[in-house]
């Protein structure tokens, strides 16, 4: 059940990917319509998260939410390169890392929450560091 999730979402995530660079030096109507089609995709892909039982579920909606976001923002890099574009994708990324890891640290047992809690506190904090850094 779990490889069938990951397959459909990886196919999501082409399909998104293949859909961003299109989208680059077009007009509004084709964003728009790349946009509907990311958001179309995204949404059968969360269905597939449905079925999935308790934490197993919510990885898998944080990790379908945070590719949604990031395939939208690149998209918005993709039709306006600007530099606060690129950074907000990296922001973005960062963030979406930082909610499944979230999710992901639900799982483990309560001694070692903790610490799993603080790798990806520490791991956020490194993607973030790097945009910062970058624009510098």
């Amino acid at each position: 059940m779990k490889t069938s999730a990951t397959i459909a979402a990886s196919a999501v995530m082409g399909l998104a990917i293949c859909t961003a660079p299109g989208a680059q030096g077009t007009g509004k109507a084709e964003y728009q319509a790349a946009r509907k089609t990311i958001e179309s995709d995204f949404r059968t892909a969360r269905i597939g998260c449905e079925p999935m039982l308790a934490n197993v579920r919510t990885v898998c909606m944080a990790d379908v939410h945070g590719r949604e976001v990031v395939a939208l923002a690149e998209l918005r890099a993709a039709y306006d390169p600007t530099a606060e574009a690129l950074m907000e994708v990296r922001i973005v990324k960062a963030r979406a890392g930082l909610a499944v890891a979230r999710a992901r640290c639900d799982d483990v047992p309560a001694h070692r929450k903790a610490v799993c809690s603080a790798d990806a506190e520490a791991a956020h904090g490194a993607a973030l560091a790097a945009p910062k850094a970058a624009s510098k």
